[in-house]
């Protein structure tokens, strides 16, 4: 609590930043949701979850280009008005194959949706280096096939068709990966290879056209274009790395995101863009609370689930506001209500020591200090 200032009310309750949930916090909600069905008519707090959280679907970011200038990116996610967080079950998780047919999707619309991508002209066929690229060149007949198109068309195809080809063809696989053979695995990441190479001469097209002209549609045409590139990216190490269970997915955390994601086709633009610095940030991950980009740490696995979960489970909106500060809205009705329960509460203390058994492998003391003496220890404190 702080004094009052001339420009906020009286006692203001100050916290660090922005306090919301994500819209896939789905065990969190349904906790909150018992908890103020529990306290229907307790004073004091909402009434009701519905009335402690809002929707909130519209996020900015800022974005610095080469030139040291910094543009709002700003992105606004679909919202379902009468579809809430609070389920009574948990959502369905899925399986890592179902979310890369999810990603391939939303590029798909993403792409179809932006009219500004189509007047980004590079070359009307891509040419393979058979020096550099012989894999490509001998898997080449074999994706052609498969797609039922020629080799010649397959090479001459624009950005968007061969994202509509890669999605078709996943699509087309049983629903079950281990019903996938390793030619299907080989046809995606050839296809995905085939579209970060289509997306790169488009980024590179925008580039030049931004340093004659710095326009918005230009500017969204690059940003959407790095969305590209990191999707083909995950989707890309996920099938190189044969990671379709949950239990080896956990395996990548031995990678660094960004690190992870660049060895998979990430371009610098993009390992180094705000959208993948924001994950660092949102999950603080800065050993030693030093927040440099250098700095960052953050397991490959964790972030990829972070995503998936994030853009692909959230119910109604991404993020759901809180209508007060969160002792309101979080901590004073699970306060209340386990104080109903019987739960005792010692507040004012803090732990001073740590002790270990002789082997040191367990912890088997805690020492308590107490900071505050209370008027009435018998009544508790209010």
């Amino acid at each position: 609590m702080t004094p009052h200032q001339s420009y906020e009310p009286d006692y203001r309750i100050q916290e660090h930043g922005l306090h919301i949930f994500f819209g896939f916090y789905a065990n969190t909600f349904r906790v909150m949701k018992e908890c103020y069905d529990a306290l229907e008519n307790e004073k004091g707090i909402f009434q009701g979850i519905e009335n402690a959280f809002q929707p909130h679907s519209f996020i900015v970011f800022e974005d610095e280009d080469k030139q040291g200038r910094w543009v709002p990116w700003n992105i606004d996610f679909p919202y379902s008005k009468d579809v809430f967080p609070w389920p009574d079950k948990d959502m369905e998780v899925g399986s890592p194959w179902d979310y890369i047919l999810k990603m391939l999707e939303l590029m798909l619309h993403k792409h179809s949706d932006s009219p500004h991508l189509d007047s980004l002209s590079s070359t009307s066929r891509i040419e393979l280096d058979p020096d550099r690229e012989p894999i490509a060149l001998e898997l080449l007949p074999q994706v052609a096939k498969r797609l039922e198109v020629t080799k010649e068309n397959l090479l001459s195809s624009s950005h968007k068709e061969v994202l509509a080809y890669t999605h078709q063809f996943a699509n087309s696989l049983p629903k079950d990966v281990q019903h996938h053979s390793s030619e299907d695995h080989n046809v995606l990441t050839w296809l995905l290879e085939l579209l970060t190479k289509l997306a790169r001469l488009n980024l590179e097209d925008a580039i030049a056209k931004l340093e004659e002209k710095f326009e918005q549609p230009l500017i969204d045409a690059h940003r959407l274009l790095i969305t590209l590139n990191l999707g083909y990216a995950i989707a890309r190490g996920v099938l190189v790395n044969q990671i379709f269970n949950w239990q080896s997915f956990n395996d990548l955390d031995q990678h660094d995101f960004r690190t992870w994601v660049g060895h998979n086709g990430a371009w610098s633009e993009t390992a180094n863009s705000v959208l993948v610095q924001v994950m660092y940030d949102l999950l603080l991950a800065f050993p030693g609370g030093i927040a440099t980009k250098e700095n960052g740490q953050l397991g490959a696995a964790a972030t990829i689930r972070w995503i998936w979960r994030m853009i692909f489970t959230y119910k109604g909106a991404i993020m759901w506001k809180m209508n007060a500060g969160m002792g309101d809205t979080i901590f004073t009705p699970l306060y209340i209500e386990l104080k109903k329960g019987g739960v005792k509460f010692e507040f004012f203390h803090r732990v001073t020591n740590l002790s270990l058994n002789p082997e040191q492998n367990a912890i088997v003391k805690v020492e308590m200090g107490q900071q505050v003496t209370l008027k009435n220890p018998e009544l508790g404190y209010n």
